[in-house]
């Protein structure tokens, strides 16, 4: 059961450029589910809450700087537009497959199997819902992991105060879309899942409510770490799943927020005027030689680069500047690049590795010899993992 895949929900509060200048309190460590963007240009900040689809209804409660954040604000993004009928009550016409039904993905006896539980558990009949898809009938489980009689989602919860403060409801995806990447999952492998799923019920029950404490307590550090137990998550459709979305999402960013919050690296000049243009640009923003990011994130390739540190590249040397032009052999074409002295000194960096292709060499980028030469990744120091290969 892909437990984790309902809880990646993350909400966008746009500011009001009108009002005055926010400024919250901020953490000393990172148990916060509130994250603020904001820099030079930036009239207002820009809010990034996380959220989770299902908790308690007596366990949902928004911290005074949430409540605050969303007052200011108007604008709220969610996974999807919850005030819009389409995607609320349109869901029903997207639960079923296209071109199959239980019966033709299950054997008689887990068919039976599959309909016992069903009956017993949940008072569901699943004649009724013999076209639902696997994954669909999955997420019915969730209540009856819940020590509550009351669940509810956090995404409806905000929303209620939202609509209340008559601030305006958008999403970045719609139920058609999301049904499409159901639909991308062979329906045989989420059968799979699900009786994998009815099979360990105390495991998931247990796995789930250990992510429920962590979240109430938002310890987004113990949550990447309890996302990346592969007991409960392989990571097979990870690309479907998350990867692809969260890419669309960044996509539709640089539309929702004002583009002179994004700084984007020259093309039209030659290579080595880009690295040039950029590194000032970055100077100039942060008001010093010695720019600090708050986060950087970062992927890794098959052959252990990173950014576009290539291995046995003349970059990996570098010291001096904070962006740099290179040569990459290997893809026959000048790259711009981060260099590791200005990656290192970011506050927080996280790498985001996915792919059964890339686990030899993660393997061996965290435990192996260390010859950043030829593995540049490993220059990189400090960062936390994200992976899923």
């Amino acid at each position: 059961m892909r437990i984790f895949y309902f809880l990646a929900t993350l909400l966008i509060i746009q500011s009001c450029a009108a009002q005055n200048v926010l400024k919250l309190p901020v953490n000393k460590d990172n148990n916060t589910l509130l994250w603020e963007i904001s820099g030079k240009n930036l009239k207002q900040p820009s809010y990034i809450f996380g959220t989770f689809h299902i908790l308690c209804k007596d366990d949902i409660q928004f911290s005074a700087n949430l409540q605050t954040a969303l007052k200011a604000s108007n604008q709220v993004y969610f996974e999807m537009d919850l005030d819009d009928p389409k995607n609320t009550l349109g869901g029903m016409f997207f639960m079923n497959m296209k071109d199959k039904t239980l019966s033709d993905l299950y054997t008689v006896e887990e068919l039976q199997k599959l309909t016992k539980f069903y009956k017993d558990s949940l008072k569901m009949n699943l004649n009724f819902f013999n076209k639902m898809k696997p994954m669909m009938l999955a997420a019915l489980l969730y209540p009856r992991m819940m020590p509550c009689k009351t669940p509810s989602g956090v995404e409806m919860e905000l929303m209620a105060i939202a609509k209340k403060e008559q601030k305006e409801i958008l999403g970045f995806e719609t139920i058609e879309f999301q049904s499409s990447v159901f639909d991308s999952i062979p329906y045989s492998v989420q059968a799979k899942d699900l009786l994998k799923s009815i099979d360990s019920m105390d495991k998931y029950k247990a796995y789930f409510n250990k992510m429920v404490q962590t979240y109430k307590n938002q310890q987004t550090d113990s949550l990447i770490a309890i996302v990346n137990d592969k007991t409960f998550s392989d990571g097979e459709n990870n690309d479907a799943l998350l990867k692809n979305r969260n890419l669309n999402w960044i996509k539709q960013l640089k539309t929702i927020l004002p583009k002179k919050n994004i700084f984007i690296i020259p093309v039209d000049e030659s290579a080595v005027n880009a690295a040039i243009y950029y590194e000032a640009t970055i100077k100039i923003f942060f008001k010093t030689d010695k720019p600090i990011f708050d986060l950087i994130l970062l992927g890794m390739g098959t052959n252990g680069h990173t950014a576009s540190l290539f291995p046995h590249t003349i970059i990996l040397q570098e010291t001096k500047s904070l962006v740099k032009e290179v040569y990459v052999e290997e893809v026959k074409m000048y790259r711009i690049s981060f260099t590791v002295t200005l990656i290192n000194n970011a506050k927080h960096i996280l790498f985001i590795v996915s792919g059964a292709d890339k686990k030899e060499m993660l393997d061996i980028v965290l435990a192996g010899k260390y010859d950043p030469e030829k593995y540049p990744a490993q220059l990189i120091k400090g960062a936390k993992w994200f992976m899923n290969v």
